[in-house]
């Protein structure tokens, strides 16, 4: 069943939609693996299926993905694709990583969890960035943040109804 989406969601779908295939377009035109270009290939037709849906939270969880994904690019491709996303949509990676850390910080001022989206997201940046010692108390933060939700969640699960 396609969800009926305000203007604004289907705006935001269109949105990501493109972002993602000029992403996907640099990664296929810059991967030297014919297996891995097959896979980046498949990706065209993931955000097809998503936006056709009109699936909102998938095309966001994707959105997401390719954001992390290329932002694992070398550092003269990751210049050269800012410089593709920058000419297109008028700004790149960075603006976008930069509202994923503005986002954690609100979760972490407010102190807990509001929904799975919020766990994902910091799930997300403990997986970026756990190895660097200096982010070890970052890391501990968001873990907590994250066990405290998943006993929220577990102990509506358990509670007994009345």
């Amino acid at each position: 069943m396609i969800r009926k989406l305000s203007q604004e969601d289907l705006d935001e779908l269109s949105f990501m939609r493109d972002w993602m295939w000029v992403i996907t377009d640099f990664l296929v035109k810059n991967e030297p693996s014919e297996s891995f270009k097959e896979i980046f290939k498949g990706m065209y037709q993931a955000i097809s299926d998503t936006f056709d849906k009109k699936n909102l939270r998938g095309m966001r969880m994707a959105y997401n993905d390719s954001n992390e994904m290329a932002s694992s690019l070398s550092p003269s491709q990751l210049n050269e694709l800012n410089h593709i996303l920058r000419e297109k949509f008028g700004f790149a990676l960075d603006k976008v990583h930069d509202k994923f850390l503005a986002k954690i910080n609100q979760i972490v001022q407010r102190g807990y969890l509001k929904n799975d989206d919020e766990f994902r997201l910091l799930f997300s940046r403990v997986d970026e960035i756990y190895a660097d010692d200096s982010k070890a108390k970052e890391v501990d933060t968001l873990e907590n943040l994250m066990a405290d939700y998943e006993k929220s969640k577990a102990a509506k699960i358990l509670k007994p109804k009345s």
